[in-house]
């Protein structure tokens, strides 16, 4: 039996600093790694395709997003390849239990099968040729707390030569402990009667095992943030058969390139620092790619003036698909404040720079009309500054 492996899609992602035009192309791009995915399982005549949860990257997606699912899912019927899915930490709401989860709308109409449950897997079985194979699934619960185990309770009884149920939880091991939400325990795992443990929630692919059983981690197929760019997004195919997991093969997706730059203020020079974080960003720039740079380190007043990032900014959108610019990491240092028990350089935002400045317009006032008039001019460009 040949399976096909996916989870994490996340069909329908908002970025809420893309321009709309920005947002359609990214997540056009977002369902070319899915569609991957379907294209690879329609052409190789894959057995089954197994989706463990965040197909969607919310619970209520577009209609735009759930017509070409149903495309996709009609296409993998029509070629033969069965779809099991479960609900993800994206795609189940948060304020309900078993059964809200927008991919249902999929099984009442025949194209696939979902084990919405939270605790009962619901397992069904394949004969091929003989040989039965044993499926079923538990949907994420918001309501577990991070000390909760996910597995309490659900049990997995089936008559079948292999069986697999498929998870969307961090597993011990390869999420950080302190996470705050319920992690799989391998103890707990290690209970199960299950051959195979299918696992979405984590963007990077693994495998990896507890006694007999395999722990298989598909990850993503298209990186989501900054931190995710050095993954290779992708999917799993899988060879069953009576000796048990016969191959694991990983296979790569294309995704859209995305980087990250750091530009100190140490290599920055006194006089035209402007010009030189431009000709870095020239230099690592990409018309398709998603690219964000970072300025940190300490500064002085004079040289952090003399940075026009809104120029900055502008030309790293006009020569990327996607930029964003962080200086939140700059320590701006100013000898004119007296601070006696704190460090020479303290973290400063373009805020507290427009407060400063106004500040310092209002105290050289020859008046207290003229204060008054720059109290509220600050006033004014404060209420307005989205930085």
């Amino acid at each position: 039996m040949r399976i096909i492996v996916t989870s994490d899609n996340h069909l329908n992602a908002y970025y809420a600093k893309m321009t709309p035009r920005q947002l359609e192309v990214r997540r056009k791009r977002i369902r070319d790694g899915w569609q991957q995915v379907v294209d690879y399982a329609v052409e190789t005549r894959a057995d089954v395709l197994l989706q463990a949860g965040d197909l969607f990257d919310m619970p209520d997606p577009r209609t735009t997003e759930l017509v070409s699912a149903a495309r996709d899912f009609n296409r993998l019927k029509e070629a033969g390849v069965r779809v099991f899915a479960i609900g993800g930490t994206h795609d189940m709401h948060r304020i309900a239990s078993d059964g809200a989860l927008v991919l249902r709308i999929y099984q009442e109409t025949g194209l696939i099968r979902v084990f919405h449950r939270t605790l009962d897997p619901e397992p069904e079985v394949i004969d091929l040729h003989g040989f039965r194979v044993a499926i079923g699934g538990i949907s994420v619960d918001h309501r577990l707390s991070r000390e909760s185990n996910p597995l309490e309770g659900v049990e997995y009884k089936v008559e079948a030569d292999y069986r697999i149920l498929m998870l969307h939880y961090g597993v011990e091991g390869d999420i950080h402990p302190d996470a705050n939400e319920p992690i799989l325990k391998k103890d707990a795992l290690a209970e199960l009667e299950v051959d195979l443990v299918v696992v979405g929630h984590v963007h990077t692919a693994r495998k990896s095992g507890v006694g007999k059983m395999t722990i298989l981690v598909p990850g993503s197929t298209e990186r989501h943030t900054f931190g995710e760019r050095g993954v290779v997004p992708g999917f799993w195919e899988l060879k069953v058969g009576p000796s048990g997991l016969q191959g694991a093969k990983n296979l790569p997706v294309s995704a859209q390139p995305m980087n990250e730059m750091v530009v100190r203020s140490t290599e920055m020079p006194d006089e035209n620092p402007t010009e030189y974080v431009i000709d870095r960003i020239r230099q690592e720039s990409d018309p398709d790619q998603m690219l964000k740079c970072r300025l940190e380190g300490p500064i002085s007043q004079e040289r952090f003036h003399k940075l026009r990032l809104r120029e900055v900014f502008q030309l790293g959108n006009d020569l990327n698909f996607y930029f964003e610019l962080d200086s939140r990491q700059l320590m701006v240092s100013d000898p004119t404040r007296i601070v006696t028990d704190a460090p020479e350089s303290v973290a400063i935002s373009q805020k507290a720079e427009i407060q400063a400045a106004a500040y310092a317009l209002s105290q050289s006032a020859d008046n207290g009309e003229d204060k008054a008039l720059w109290e509220e001019a600050a006033r004014l460009a404060l209420s307005r500054y989205q930085g």
